[in-house]
């Protein structure tokens, strides 16, 4: 009796606690796909590499990714080296699949700085996005910085972590868990 209240709790618990499946990845990594100035450089991040450096809104890094096991992103996040030389600040935000999930900041740092930039973004300001296995990552300046503005560039070697929506129980699951309690309230009547 106590062993089966035991397996229909650990079984309501498993069915409860679904976890939600991770995949991290090189992005911003060689051959990350690049433009700069507007289009006028473009090309890919050679291994150990930089970007072309960027200043222009529109300027961007891109990534395309098949991750057979996510067919849904709900968050994102990603880390990776820039090379700041920034007198101003720019404004870069972040696509999946062309959709606008955030956007983080470049701050002033003149004379050229190495930095790593850290991100994280979920699926509160961004519903799951529906890839299918299949996602382009985009980090895209925003604003335009006049001559005397500076620019920042994307080192090779970042890693990204894309994140499924966590696992909700189907109808016939709560079913079956109603079924479970009904159960055990019975058991527990007859045996007083």
């Amino acid at each position: 009796m106590k062993r089966t209240i035991g397996l229909l709790f650990a079984s309501l618990l498993c069915t409860l606690n679904a976890q939600a499946d991770s995949v991290s990845f090189p992005d911003v990594g060689a051959s990350t796909s690049a433009t700069g100035t507007n289009g006028t450089i473009s090309g890919t991040i050679l291994p150990g590499g930089l970007s072309a450096y960027m200043w222009t809104a529109g300027d961007y890094v891109r990534d395309t990714f098949t991750v057979p096991s996510l067919t849904a992103v709900a968050s994102f996040s990603d880390t990776f080296r820039i090379v700041n030389g920034l007198e101003d600040s720019l404004t870069v935000n972040v696509l999946i699949n062309g959709v606008n999930v955030g956007s983080w900041a470049a701050l002033g740092c003149p004379g050229f700085c190495n930095y790593d930039q850290t991100i994280n973004f979920s699926s509160g300001p961004f519903g799951p996005i529906v890839g299918n296995g299949s996602y382009t990552i985009e980090f895209m300046l925003a604003n335009t910085l006049d001559a005397f503005g500076g620019s920042i560039a994307f080192h090779d070697g970042g890693i990204a972590t894309l994140t499924a929506p966590a696992a909700v129980p189907e109808p016939e699951t709560y079913s079956m868990m109603l079924a479970g309690l009904g159960l055990l309230g019975f058991m527990a009547r007859r045996r007083k």
